[in-house]
């Protein structure tokens, strides 16, 4: 097997490190997902407990109009037969301090579930913005892995081109030596070197 060039071994490693980090990033992009399903969910759950709130309220509202319209009946029943309707401190105090119980309860939970939507929505909507810059560098990496196994290839190709180039530069030079090898001129002693000299 031919070896790489380290050009071609360091865009191949190059490649292989994008793509880990690339299904790191899929990875959390699916975290966010699972995230935003979950607020989803949150939301879906604080939006009933709203309607169970007002649902409540209008119980607790209907049940003082009943009570109210009884005590305006029983009120005009006792006026037409000139009495009047007496209702102890203990039983106007029971049922004001009903309707005022009522009333902040309602208030409370409809409070505490518009706080909770308000929450499960900016959440959702910080997990959204992760899925997005997730999906976005995913991309992105996508184009430097192919950037990358592009130069790989570019790589490998120049490295096969020389190769091929140098092979068919020694099969030329073979054959135009032939079986006769170059002259290669040996070193001749000068004429300083035959006769020495005195000094």
């Amino acid at each position: 097997m031919e070896q790489l060039s380290p050009e071609s071994k360091n865009a191949l490693r190059e490649a292989e490190e994008i793509k880990k980090t690339a299904e790191e990033m899929k990875q959390e992009a699916q975290r966010a997902r699972i995230l935003v399903e979950e607020g989803d969910r949150k939301l879906t759950l604080a939006l009933q407990e709203v309607e169970e709130a007002k649902a409540a309220e209008q119980i607790a509202l209907d049940e003082i109009a009943i009570l109210s319209k009884r005590a305006n009946a029983a009120r005009a029943s006792q006026s037409a037969s000139g009495e009047k309707i007496k209702l102890s401190v203990e039983e106007f105090e029971s049922l004001s301090r009903k309707v005022e119980v009522s009333e902040n309860l309602a208030m409370m939970k409809e409070a505490a579930a518009t706080a909770q939507v308000e929450a499960v929505n900016a959440s959702k909507n910080e997990a959204d913005k992760r899925v997005e810059a997730s999906l976005k560098e995913i991309e992105d990496l996508k184009t430097e892995i192919e950037e990358a196994t592009k130069a790989a290839e570019l790589a490998e190709e120049a490295k096969k081109l020389v190769e091929d180039e140098l092979q068919k530069w020694h099969d030329e030079r073979e054959e135009s030596y032939g079986s006769s090898p170059p002259l290669i001129m040996e070193d001749t002693p000068t004429s300083s070197d035959t006769y020495p000299q005195h000094s």
